[in-house]
């Protein structure tokens, strides 16, 4: 099994044995945890139907950058856009302003 989980894990290992040793085998917990993460987003100011640059930016609780990781962007709940956090720890979407 594969940890992809928080929690506890059993990790195992074991001896087959050969002519010389007997086998044996034994185990261990592996505690698997998460990380607290904090988004921040960056505010902007926009005329209707003009093009604007929407950031977003992943940190761990003592606010180092989180590359690599997926975010999506949201206007009044609406999906505007997915992708992942470049190298730098942010995602970014371009956005034209709708009317009404």
């Amino acid at each position: 099994m594969i940890a992809t989980s928080a929690g506890p894990h059993t990790i195992g290992a074991s001896f087959a044995g050969d002519a010389q040793y007997q086998p044996s085998s034994s185990s261990a917990t592996l505690t698997a945890t998460t990380t607290n993460t904090k988004v921040y987003v960056v505010d902007r100011t926009a005329r209707i139907k003009s093009y604007v640059v929407l950031k977003s930016y992943l940190y761990t609780p003592t606010n180092v950058l989180i590359p690599g990781k997926p975010m999506t962007i949201k206007l009044d709940g609406t999906v505007l856009g997915s992708g992942t956090t470049n190298a730098s720890g942010y995602y970014q979407f371009g956005y034209t302003v709708a009317e009404g």
